[in-house]
């Protein structure tokens, strides 16, 4: 049993849907856990980290998961035994991109257990990988930023006297790439910089590109949220 027997009994008399919070973002997962803990949702967090922060949140109750980057199946298994011990439904709010591609991915079998309010793998992947992005963008006569995309290294080394600098490495999956660099791209001012850049990111089998900066400062910029 993975839900300890007095957690477990208090949520069956309060007889509520538990609210499961995957990932380790803090601060958007300290956002989700307030706005549900202040109408008395239960809440579990579940993350591979056992210092997550979310963990000593008056909100929470936190669960170590298996990583779902190194082993999805076993993090998919995790959630389906948890689901089996809860009396309703349980709600899944995914705060990492790899979070929500594990889930939709294994929707049909989580959807026994968990409402999932997401959008479906299809419509997700095209907004998570960016070269599937800026394709859909070409389709639909959306400028964006010039792009490169390289196949390896000495198409590289061609390409280089086509391209303005300074530039960035950029990831196909931002997650992937943070995980590992701490970092969500890697900036070039020239050449050499870029080609250095470029290997840093192969070597640890991450599929990038090459993107164009367009000038100017943080006034000339516009965001959209989206739910």
């Amino acid at each position: 049993m993975i839900i300890p027997k007095n957690i477990h009994d208090s949520l069956d008399s309060k007889n509520k849907n538990v609210a499961l919070i995957l990932g380790k973002y803090i601060t958007t997962g300290l956002g989700v856990s307030r706005c549900l803990g202040e109408k008395n949702i239960p809440i579990f967090w579940l993350d591979c980290n056992p210092y997550q922060a979310g963990f000593l949140s008056k909100y929470c109750y936190g669960i170590l998961s298996p990583d779902p980057k190194k082993n999805e199946s076993k993090f998919v298994n995790f959630l389906i035994s948890i689901g089996r011990e809860l009396k309703n439904k349980g709600v899944l709010f995914p705060i990492g991109d790899i979070e929500v591609i594990s889930i939709l991915k294994n929707k049909k079998k989580l959807s026994q257990y968990y409402h999932i309010p997401i959008a479906d793998y299809k419509i997700t992947d095209i907004l998570l990988d960016k070269k599937k992005f800026y394709s859909y963008l070409k389709n639909l006569d959306i400028s964006y930023p010039k792009t490169y995309n390289i196949e390896n290294l000495s198409e590289l080394k061609k390409m280089t006297k086509k391209i303005n600098f300074p530039c960035i490495v950029k990831p196909t999956n931002s997650e992937y790439f943070r995980n590992v660099f701490n970092k969500k791209f890697f900036y070039a001012e020239n050449s050499r910089q870029l080609l250095k850049n470029y290997k840093k990111a192969i070597s640890q089998d991450l599929d990038v590109f090459i993107q164009e900066i367009i000038p100017g400062d943080p006034r000339c910029m516009y965001g959209l949220n989206a739910y």
